[in-house]
């Protein structure tokens, strides 16, 4: 994801607009028919939503460094053998890079016809990009719209919630 400047408009996106947009991830999903059996969360911003559907659909979640650009680290993911239907999810699906490193690593080191279902998710996408994530709510376009997205794990601190 770019770096936030004073000229973006930033949008404050909601802990309630998170969970409303993972109801809608499930039902595109279910009308999909992909149930998925591992839920691969990429770090940072991808692992509040990858928690929240491994626990609603009860199943493990892997956690995986991918960052190309803030804190750049790299892990492979690979599947385990038993691993068939493999959802990666993160919080915006920006330049496409992440999705398309982790799909092109997995793709590279499995055979293409036994290989694993692998479906990937985000909240937001980014329409001017070319990978579309198989499973999305919102859509905008960075660079013609100019904004950044203040997701509620990122910026907890900043919206004035209190514990009691």
């Amino acid at each position: 994801m770019r770096k936030q400047d004073e000229t973006m408009k930033v949008i404050y996106y909601s802990w309630e607009e998170s969970i409303q947009d993972l109801h809608e991830l499930v039902r595109q999903m279910s009308i999909d028919r992909f149930r998925p059996q591992v839920i691969v969360g990429i770090s940072r911003g991808g692992l509040p939503p990858a928690v929240m559907l491994s626990a609603y659909y009860d199943i493990p979640l892997k956690p995986l460094k991918a960052s190309l650009r803030h804190f750049p680290q790299w892990e492979e993911y690979m599947p385990y053998p038993t691993d068939q239907d493999i959802l990666i999810v993160d919080d915006i699906c920006d330049s496409g890079a992440t999705f398309t490193k982790i799909r092109d690593d997995i793709l590279n080191h499995t055979k293409v016809d036994d290989g694993p279902n692998v479906r990937f998710a985000s909240l937001y996408s980014n329409a001017d990009q070319e990978f579309t994530p198989d499973y999305y709510v919102r859509e905008l376009n960075q660079n013609q719209q100019q904004v950044w997205i203040e997701f509620p794990w990122k910026v907890w601190w900043k919206t004035g919630m209190r514990l009691p």
